[in-house]
Parts: structure tokens; sequence; C-alpha cells
């Protein structure tokens, strides 16, 4: 929001702040603001999130994905240098210094004003949907920072949309902005911000309450609920899959699947219970059959499937102590053809964790680097942490060239601040 105004009143961010808020401000957050100020008042601010690293002794060269128009040119752009003596999550390698990610400069001011004449168009509100719905195509394939200004130029056009309209059209504005706001937390959560990830489906969450709309409610608190997962908090993960579950709504065969399935993880997470990890991974392969037969799930459910279920699945064996089992469902379901891109990504670096927690170092760090790679591409900082976890687990064969080599690209990819480190939240836009 800083960085919307400097932009209007041709200023630098320092000098919207007082002084005394200047004091309370974490290092996270002056550095940030730095970056933004050292563009100049008026200067075009780039606040996108960068993603390919060059080489150590390479200069770096476009990717070939860029030079297709397969992802936005602003993403062959270096990473910032990082300074030694950082670590990763449970030590080990550098940590990235934290890169903003669109917190709301420039193209998102110029997509909200680009829309201002969508609002005397026979149908705003579907012209927006269809513009979140093109916004999460774009993300699978290329990374929160393509989706980012866009979607929180449309969350400032459906408040102004909200205040333009007739009252009798609100609660609709409201729902719509409610799954934005969802939308724009499940990017910041990718691009490993957690904290402004919790802050937009908490305002997802109020915005859907004051539209009466019930299931996007319990579908924001499954959200949540996988944001628990990122930080391995397995007795938050736990209950609120089971809120998800008992709650006063009405939800697709298909969220209830995944929130049955988060609830398994859930007690892998905490107790190990295999009884009750397998009586909910049941329910949730029932109920995901189930959704097969019903219609009209797209707004919640597009997305999950079978092969994302067997997935998880693994997961939750991995995290009951069992790896050897979640290893062979990796080998057996993890194709390039069944996900995007960035969720491809990701799952390679989980595996690459129970590569390693099963004593497979060089099959784990090479499946690792293959991983880092497409979070390079992606701009997936939850795929970096996970890679920095495997590192982590890698540690007694650090001495090994596999492992050493995995490590030493996990110090020059430099990713932003990874999701465990819990960073300072940016300038909510």
């Amino acid at each position: 929001l800083l960085a919307l105004l400097a932009e209007v009143y041709d200023t630098s961010v320092h000098n919207l702040i007082d002084l005394d808020d200047r004091e309370h401000l974490t290092p996270a957050d002056t550095l940030l603001i730095s970056r933004i100020d050292r563009t100049g008042p008026g200067e075009n601010r780039d606040l996108s999130l960068p993603v390919a690293p060059p080489s150590a002794g390479h200069p770096q060269q476009p990717s070939p994905l860029a030079e297709r128009g397969e992802i936005p040119s602003h993403l062959g752009t270096p990473w910032p240098a990082i300074g030694a003596g950082a670590s990763v999550v449970g030590g080990g390698t550098a940590t990235p210094i934290p890169s903003s990610v669109g917190v709301g400069g420039g193209p998102a001011v110029a997509f909200a004003e680009g829309l201002s004449g969508v609002f005397h168009s026979s149908d705003p509100v579907g012209y927006l949907r269809d513009q979140i719905r093109a916004c999460a195509g774009a993300d699978g394939a290329q990374g929160p920072a393509a989706a980012l200004p866009t979607m929180l130029g449309t969350i400032s056009a459906i408040e102004d949309a909200m205040r333009r309209e007739p009252l009798g059209h609100r609660r609709e504005l409201l729902g719509l902005g409610a799954r934005a706001a969802e939308f724009v937390g499940w990017l910041y959560r990718d691009a490993g911000l957690l904290p402004a990830a919790s802050y937009w489906q908490d305002r997802g969450e109020q915005w859907a309450q004051e539209a009466g709309d019930l299931p996007l409610q319990g579908y924001i608190l499954l959200k949540k609920s996988q944001l628990a997962w990122d930080e391995r908090d397995g007795a938050r993960m736990l209950t609120l899959a089971q809120a998800v579950q008992d709650g006063p709504w009405t939800l697709p065969a298909s969220v209830r699947s995944e929130a049955a399935q988060q609830e398994a993880r859930g007690h892998a997470l905490t107790t190990r219970d295999l009884v009750a990890v397998e009586r909910k991974l049941n329910e949730a392969r029932d109920l995901l059959a189930a959704s097969v037969r019903e219609q009209g799930e797209q707004d919640m459910s597009q997305h999950y499937s079978s092969a994302l279920l067997m997935l998880q699945t693994a997961l939750c064996y991995a995290a009951a102590g069992q790896p050897d089992r979640a290893l062979a469902i990796f080998q057996r379901e993890l194709r390039p053809a069944a996900f995007s891109l960035r969720d491809y990504g990701y799952f390679r670096a989980l595996m690459a964790g129970v590569l390693a927690d099963l004593g497979e170092p060089d099959e784990a760090a090479s499946v690792g680097a293959q991983a880092l790679s497409i979070g390079r591409i992606t701009g997936s900082v939850r795929t970096w942490t996970e890679v920095s976890r495997a590192v982590h687990a890698l540690t007694p064969w650090v001495a090994r060239p596999s492992v050493r080599e995995l490590k030493d690209a996990m110090v020059t990819a430099a990713l932003p601040l990874a999701a465990a480190h819990r960073p300072s939240p940016p300038l909510f836009g």
C-alpha cells in the first residue's frame, strides 16, 4: 500500500513513514522499503519476483521458455546476491535475502486503472471472474510473479466496484472478492511469504462471511490447513481439517476428500497413528470417487484429482515414518503430464526428502537438483524450501560430490526467504 502511495505522490516510501514507526521496522521490512526507494520517486518500480540466477562464471542466458513467450520476460532476471553466513531450514546452506513479491506496485495500479471501464459493461462480475481463472492458469506454469500484480489489481477493482455498483450487487462482489483474496493468499504462500498468505486468507474469510457464503468459508479453512503444512504445524493442520468437515456448510465431495486427506496427514505429523491415517485416506478416496458424479464443483475443486491425492497419500506415509511406502507411490505416480510445472517441481522436491530419509543420498541430490531447476523457472519458494529440507536431511553425506553440488546450487539459487523462516509481512496491497 505504501508503495502505491509513493507512486501516486511521486515520493519515497521513507517519506510516508513516521520517524517513530521507522524505529520499529524489522530488518526485512527495512530491506524491502530500501529496495523500493532505490528506484527513485516517479520511476517504474519493478516489484516482481525474479527467477533464475546466473551460474558462477557463466553469463546468464534467457530462459528458453521466456524466448518462446511461455513465461514473462522479467522471470529471466537474476536473484539478488546473498550474503555469507546464512542458513537454510534446519541449518546448512545459505538463506537468501528476502525479495518483495508483487506487493502492489506499478503493475497492479495500472491494471486496476485499466479495469475502470469494465464497470460500464453488462457483466463486470463475469469479467472479473474470468480474470481470476486466467491468473490461476498462468500461475501453474509461471509461478506467483506472473499473477500477483494482476490479482492485486483485480481486488482493487472489486473494491472499487463495491463502491460504484448498486447495493444489490454488493454480496455477489463480496463473494468474488473472497475468492480473489483466497487465491492471492495462495500466491503469497507459493512465494514463501506465509504471514502475507495468512493475511489474505483472513481477508477472504471475512468477505465470505459478509457475503453469507458458507461453503467458501469452509473452503478457506481448508486452505489454512494447507498453510499449516508448510510450517509443519501438525496440530493446527489437523484441527483445521476437522473443522472443514464438521462445519455448518455443504461442500463438494472433492473438497471434503481433500479435507479428509489433510486430517490424515495431521494425524501422521502428530501421533503417527496409522489406523487413523488409513481410515481418513480411505474416506478421502471414496469421496473423490463420488465427486466424479457431482456437477458444479469447478469454483472450489478444479485442481483436485486422483493423481494429487495419491501424492498426498505418499506425504502421509512419509510423515508417519514409512518413507519406503511413500517412495513407491512417488515413483509410480509422479509424472509431468499429470501436474502443472510448478506442482511437478514441488513434489520432486518432496520426493528428494523421502530419498534422503531412506539413505539414498546420490538419488536424493539428483532429484533435488531437478526440483530446484524447476523452482527457478516457476519462482516457487515452496519448492526451494522443500529442497532446503532435503539438503538438511543429507547432512550425513555432505562430503559426497552430488550432495555438495546440490548444496552449492542452493547457495547460488538465491531464492527469496523461505517460508519456514517466517519473514515479516510485505506491504500488503
